[in-house]
């Protein structure tokens, strides 16, 4: 299932609605919040609509998963 709903936001991203691909992206994350890659790409939708805050939140978070790959 989330591989699913990730698969869809990125779609929604590809076709430059960021804003609904950020939705499809925190159902990913919440089915799976493991996966680093989630909360990268719900960051880049994010920062895409301007919410430069919540972009930094889902950072942090990716950050969290795989500090080590902070790159």
């Amino acid at each position: 299932m989330p591989e699913a709903s990730f698969q869809l936001g990125e779609e929604y991203y590809r076709t430059g609605l960021a804003e609904r691909a950020t939705e499809y992206y925190k159902t990913a994350m919440n089915s799976d919040p493991s996966l680093r890659q989630y909360f990268l790409e719900e960051a880049k939708g994010l920062y895409e609509v301007g919410n430069l805050e919540a972009a930094e939140v889902s950072l942090d978070k990716s950050l969290a998963i795989d500090p080590a790959n902070a790159e």
